[in-house]
């Protein structure tokens, strides 16, 4: 039996495209002479040092300016760790390469997650790509076949894709360097730290209750304010052992659910200026939260929370007149 490498590709281009430019720190200054200097740093972070240990200098102008390779940088970059991705996967299973199928995907236009987010824009704040983003992307399509979807992201696509192998009892390595498909069970290669492991079905689970306490800083979800990944996790695991002293007959996933929105709630009261604007109770506010970081089961899933019916996406945008 083949096996199917689900590789979301999103990431290959930032770190390529990135790996082939460098920011140019250009400073213009007065010394403690009063005489005109110009210096460059390559570190940001170093041209600060610069100016605290001479604290008598005095800036006039700074400027911040990327300089970027020849685009062939870049792709060479992508596609050693394509190489990698292959690599690692043909020693895992001994086998070669020619009895594995490569789904590399991309993400395309439009994004429901943006009509979802009423709390802070979806991404909202992320910094500008690469310059030699769009030199990748064409690269990775035409050259490696990578598959585009739209109206979701690549990690969408592919936590669907590994989920219907499963089912079909198809091998699959889901290879990414993204931390939210930890919430599909299964084989995962992080190209990057260059590690193989497993994720099981509780592990995946307490990866999506974590997001959807903690939110995800990278995407711009909030989450509930003030509390990280490590408090949540612990939080999870507190509630885990009261689920199991509880008589009442409440499932695992309706515990934690119900003690997510009293967290909510008691977050709220605290910091209801982090929720102005928002117009939701805290069940919406975690409804929402978790909307957004879960991971597609399928496509049109809307999430909803536990022992209520399903929904889809298409029919709740279609409610508030939009389309998907």
């Amino acid at each position: 039996m083949g096996t199917v490498v689900l590789i979301d590709a999103d990431p290959i281009i930032y770190a390529s495209g990135f790996a082939a430019q460098k920011t140019v720190y250009e400073y213009v200054y007065l010394d403690s002479s009063g005489t005109m200097q110009q210096n460059m740093w390559t570190d940001g972070n170093e041209a600060l040092r610069f100016f605290r240990e001479h604290g008598d200098y005095s800036v006039l102008n700074k400027e911040a300016r990327i300089d970027a390779a020849d685009p062939s940088f870049a792709c060479q970059a992508a596609r050693t760790t394509l190489r990698g991705i292959m690599r690692a996967v043909s020693e895992h299973f001994k086998a070669d390469d020619r009895t594995m199928t490569v789904e590399l995907v991309l993400s395309g236009p439009g994004n429901f997650r943006e009509k979802l987010a009423t709390i802070r824009p979806y991404k909202g704040d992320r910094p500008p790509p690469p310059v030699h983003y769009q030199v990748v992307r064409n690269y990775l399509t035409e050259r490696h076949n990578a598959i585009v979807v739209s109206g979701m992201e690549a990690d969408d696509y592919v936590s669907i894709r590994a989920r219907e192998a499963a089912r079909d009892g198809t091998n699959f390595v889901v290879a990414t360097i993204d931390k939210d498909l930890d919430q599909v069970p299964g084989l995962h290669y992080n190209y990057q730290k260059k590690v193989m492991y497993t994720v099981n079905d509780v592990e995946a689970d307490l990866m999506f209750w974590t997001q959807v306490i903690a939110g995800d800083a990278t995407d711009n979800i909030q989450g509930c304010y003030k509390i990280g990944v490590s408090k949540a996790t612990a939080l999870l695991g507190e509630w885990t052992e009261q689920h199991a002293k509880d008589k009442r007959n409440w499932t695992w996933e309706t515990y934690i659910w119900r003690s997510i929105v009293q967290l909510y709630k008691l977050n709220m009261q605290k910091y209801p200026e982090k929720y102005v604007g928002s117009g939701l109770t805290p069940e919406e506010v975690a409804i929402e939260t978790a909307r957004l970081v879960k991971m597609l089961d399928h496509e049109d899933q809307l999430w909803t929370p536990p022992n209520k019916p399903d929904e889809s996406l298409t029919a709740w945008l279609a409610a508030k007149g939009e389309k998907k």
